[in-house]
């Protein structure tokens, strides 16, 4: 089964870069806006890795990455 990847970058030309360079490296990807829409997807979808921008307004990437634990513990 393909890994599934989740891209949360509040920069939407980085963003689309890196989920283009995933995607053709054959990857499964999906994308977030912002912070809180990653969270959000989350706690709703399975995800096997999240790939994170470290600056964002309200989260920085390691605060997303400590919540993305607590809502999925065995990604």
């Amino acid at each position: 089964m393909t890994p599934r990847l989740l891209v949360i970058d509040d920069e939407p030309a980085m963003r689309e870069t890196v989920c283009e360079l995933l995607r053709f490296l054959g990857y499964d990807v999906e994308a977030a806006r912002d912070e809180a829409d990653g969270l959000a997807r989350l706690a709703r979808e399975r995800f096997d890795l999240v790939v994170t921008d470290l600056h964002m307004p309200h989260l920085d990437g390691w605060d997303v990455l400590e919540s993305a634990r607590a809502i999925a513990p065995g990604m």
